[in-house]
């Protein structure tokens, strides 16, 4: 073998060496890799549910809040705040009453104005003599 084939075998093994050590550094790197990854799933399921519990508690407290909020309003509407009142009227939902129609087209009220039209046809209907001579 002459000087120059031993030089090259010289640098065929330093460069496979450096490869090698190369090929492991990436493999630690994407076994680090994958271990962040695992951690950062888990981490993420963790906010995931925490999520769902601070969802269900804010329900519950929405819940006692309208039941403080009706409690309120049925014993000491008086002693309400604005705020308080402001946030039980954006709290309210429609919820299940007939809509109101007229010529054959559907309107649906807002909770008040179904209360005063179902009070004026229930008025309308069961108080007034409608000129019915007997």
């Amino acid at each position: 073998m002459s000087e120059v084939e031993t030089v090259n075998a010289k640098q065929i093994i330093a460069d496979s060496e450096r490869f090698g050590e190369m090929a492991h550094r990436i493999y630690q790197l994407e076994q680090q890799l994958e271990n962040a990854l695992n951690g950062l799933t888990y981490f993420s399921n963790q906010v995931d549910e925490k999520n769902q519990q601070l969802a269900e508690a804010n329900k519950v407290i929405d819940s006692k809040q309208a039941k403080i909020d009706a409690l309120m309003l049925e014993y000491c509407p008086d002693e309400m705040t604005y705020e308080q009142m402001q946030e039980w009227e954006d709290s309210q939902r429609i919820v299940g009453h007939p809509p109101f129609i007229e010529d054959d087209r559907e309107y649906w009220l807002e909770p008040i104005d179904y209360i005063k039209w179902r009070d004026y046809t229930y008025f309308l209907t069961n108080c007034l003599d409608l000129g019915e001579q007997q």
